[in-house]
């Protein structure tokens, strides 16, 4: 069975429940912090299991804030997936968390409903599309519903557009991918064959270069647009970007996205374009204030 965690926290407990037994593989991509404020502060990249598991825990542990499809693609794609095929699960369990999302209070991501479904998609690949998603953490009712939705059309076979990116990966994403799959190489051949290998240099080289790049020609310091409040239609209701804020509803017809600005899934994606309400201001261990 392959366990897939994309929650923004690492799932510890799951980890440990099965980090002794080489017939589940665990993987979890989640924010981390070298002085583990970010709680729980477990899952760095060489956390790989323990016994006859040693190798079957990959974590992915993001030492950014402000990651999106592009940064969770690249590691979908240099790590995780290889990974996952030479695995060959007869079942995949997704822990599907929601506070990576795009306005979530607590994540400080920026992974949108299309990014959501792509990563289903993804994993429809494996086990013969046997696939059980579980709902678990997020702070943003009205995102949690929009993802959810997202993940759920994936599965009932609808086309996945792909979602909107950045130009290019963070540089701290190259970093990050760099040190899994060093650690990960020593278990998994297939992050061993030359081709994949190149591959992996080859962004890594990339996207170091275009971040150096944007940092020399950038003279209006952080682009980060924390705090700014957007709006965008979601079916009858008017969703918000500030933190602390719910959706004004209308009639009570079934939730359908209307796409402000482009991309995002058929009838999904005003959530893909707003800007993360992270900032200084808003204590981390605070969730919205649902009463506003």
């Amino acid at each position: 069975m392959l366990l897939f965690d994309w929650d923004v926290h690492h799932g510890n407990g799951t980890q440990a429940i099965f980090e002794e037994d080489p017939r589940v593989l665990y993987m979890s991509l989640h924010r981390f912090t070298d002085d583990g404020s970010f709680f729980p502060g477990t899952g760095d990249a060489d956390d790989v299991g323990e016994g006859d598991g040693e190798g079957f825990s990959v974590n992915v542990p993001w030492r950014d804030r402000g990651l999106g499809a592009e940064d969770y693609q690249a590691a979908f794609e240099h790590v995780l997936m290889p990974i996952a095929r030479s695995f060959a699960p007869e079942l995949v369990l997704v822990s599907a968390g929601f506070d990576a999302a795009i306005g979530d209070p607590i994540g400080g991501m920026k992974l949108s409903p299309a990014a959501y479904a792509h990563m289903t998609s993804e994993l429809l690949g494996l086990a013969d599309s046997k696939m059980v998603v579980t709902l678990e953490g997020g702070y943003r009712p009205d995102a949690v519903a929009l993802c959810a939705e997202a993940v759920v059309r994936s599965l009932l076979g609808e086309k996945v557009p792909p979602p909107k990116v950045r130009k290019h990966c963070k540089a701290s994403t190259a970093d990050t991918l760099e040190r899994v799959a060093e650690v990960q190489r020593q278990y998994w051949p297939c992050l061993r064959e030359a081709g994949a290998k190149e591959r992996l240099q080859e962004f890594l080289d990339r996207t170091r270069q275009q971040a150096q790049s944007d940092s020399n020609n950038s003279n209006s310091g952080s682009a980060d647009t924390c705090g700014v409040s957007v709006q965008a239609s979601v079916g009858d209701s008017t969703v918000s970007s500030r933190p602390g804020t719910m959706p004004k509803r209308g009639g009570g017809h079934a939730q359908s996205a209307v796409v402000a600005r482009g991309g995002g899934l058929s009838r999904m994606g005003p959530v893909a374009d707003m800007p993360s309400p992270w900032g200084a201001r808003r204590a981390r261990s605070q969730p919205p204030n649902m009463a506003a």
